[in-house]
């Protein structure tokens, strides 16, 4: 039972009851008496106020002086009063509140027990709170942010020309903030990924602005530019794959599985290209990609991706001059590109690889002993030989007659025979020791019969000329090589 009184008005009418007297304090009398006069009740007609029985005890006389009065506590006698069968208890706001103070201590009033009533035990009822209201906006308070970002799902075609305008404004103020060197980091990083958001609902137009920006920053942002190197459309991701440098080679590999044929050429007019995306771009295969990457002086292309360009090359024509003029091409590689080359560069790839040196020809001594110790003199009868059996058409036995007398193995023979423009058949010829008037004195003979060694449509003059160029080390080293080719060793070693 809670101490406060409660104000009961359900106890039967004419009940009466003599509760011992009450012990007030001077201040709850004061206080009660400002809110009587608060409640406009007349000082002296409290007998007149009809009120419940709990609070009779309460309202007793007292005289205007009662703040003069020096005793400290006041002694009010209840005195039994009849309730009116249909009375309406007038009790004032005040007189409540008051009651309700904590200041008044009643705990001594004995309550009658036929004012206690249990309360009913009521299930509590599950409340359904209300949605809090945001404290950092308000709600009728217009977010410009918001209305950037919740656009239309819809993709560029299917705007309208307002709103492409209107897309096309906020993209350009975005890629403004964003490669601005004036804002914050921050700041920069909201509008890209903003700009990431957006970039779906942009035109083509404006995709490709935006790529173009990001191509000459020092510091793109990643995601965009991981997302606009895959767009299909090679004006967007054009810029990027070819002028933007600080794309990391591990974002390349992607494109180049695509296969695209356009953005593989951007890649491969990189002002930087490592070995490992040359690599990757070799494996491709695509003739327009492997001219525009041997086009690239700036593109490192290693020993393996040679090989693999010069395979390619005997297929097609078209790589040649701009592989034979690289300034990185190996020696081994020009030697190979020889075979499949025209005229023209067979004589710029002998004129650049071969010179006359001491110190090359003590390297190619060196390397004749290291092959065989015991060598002997070649034999020019023995080539002679050779050679008429080859244009009776006795190809084996003569390869071996001329590989023997020579110390080079019978498969290049084979193929200097099977070569009809003539260049590597004057190497040959200057290895054995043929002299100049001897070479033009069988020209005829070497041109004609039914196997003949030299196509009938070369010019007798130009092959002089080639064999006039070759000295015996530069011949030398020519067929060392391509020995070294035809047996698979030394540079040319399959490595696994």
């Amino acid at each position: 039972m809670d101490n406060n009184l409660q104000l009961n008005s359900d106890v039967p009418s004419g009940a009466s009851y003599n509760p011992a007297p009450r012990r007030v304090s001077a201040d709850s009398f004061r206080r009660l008496t400002s809110l009587l006069k608060k409640a406009e009740v007349p000082a002296f007609s409290i007998p007149e106020i009809i009120a419940p029985p709990s609070v009779q005890p309460i309202l007793v006389e007292f005289m205007p002086v009662a703040e003069s009065i020096a005793a400290p506590v006041i002694e009010a006698i209840d005195a039994p009063l009849e309730e009116p069968p249909q009375a309406e208890y007038i009790v004032p706001q005040q007189l409540n509140q008051f009651l309700a103070e904590p200041e008044i201590h009643l705990s001594e009033v004995p309550i009658p027990t036929q004012l206690i009533q249990e309360e009913p035990v009521v299930a509590p009822v599950a409340q359904i709170e209300p949605p809090l209201r945001s404290v950092l906006r308000r709600q009728n308070k217009r977010d410009e942010f918001a209305e950037v970002l919740n656009v239309p799902k819809a993709t560029a075609a299917q705007l309208s020309p307002e709103q492409e305008i209107e897309q096309t404004a906020l993209a350009r103020s975005l890629i403004d903030m964003m490669s601005g060197g004036g804002g914050q980091p921050h700041e920069r990083a909201l509008a890209a990924d903003t700009l990431l958001r957006m970039l779906p609902r942009l035109a083509q137009g404006i995709r490709a602005v935006l790529a173009q920006r990001l191509a000459m920053m020092e510091t793109p942002p990643p995601f965009l530019v991981q997302r606009l190197l895959t767009d299909s459309d090679v004006t967007v991701s054009g810029p990027l794959l070819e002028d933007c440098m600080q794309i990391a080679d591990e974002s390349l590999f992607p494109v180049i599985a695509m296969g695209k044929p356009d953005q593989l050429r951007m890649i491969a007019r990189r002002r930087r290209l490592s070995r490992a995306v040359t690599e990757a771009l070799v494996r491709v295969a695509d003739p327009s990609v492997l001219l525009t990457l041997v086009r690239n002086a700036a593109a490192e292309i290693p020993q393996e991706g040679f090989a693999e360009l010069a395979i390619a090359a005997s297929k097609h024509s078209e790589l040649l001059p701009p592989l034979c003029i690289r300034q990185d091409l190996p020696i081994h590689t020009a030697f190979e590109l020889f075979w499949p080359a025209p005229v023209q560069l067979r004589r710029y790839l002998l004129t650049r690889f071969l010179t006359d040196s001491e110190t090359l020809t003590r390297i190619l001594r060196i390397t004749m002993q290291g092959e065989e110790q015991n060598t002997t003199a070649i034999s020019v009868q023995d080539v002679g030989a050779g050679l008429e059996k080859a244009l009776a058409g006795e190809r084996e036995e003569a390869e071996t007659i001329v590989a023997q007398s020579l110390k080079v193995s019978p498969l290049l023979i084979e193929r200097i025979f099977g070569d009809l423009q003539g260049e590597a058949l004057m190497a040959l010829l200057k290895v054995a020791g043929v002299s100049r008037a001897d070479l033009a004195d069988n020209f005829v003979r070497l041109a004609a019969g039914d196997y003949p060694l030299i196509a009938a449509t070369r010019n007798p003059e130009e092959l002089q000329a080639v064999f006039d160029q070759l000295s015996f080390t530069k011949a030398r080293i020519l067929l060392t090589y391509w020995d070294w080719a035809a047996t698979q060793s030394g540079p040319y070693a399959k490595l696994h």
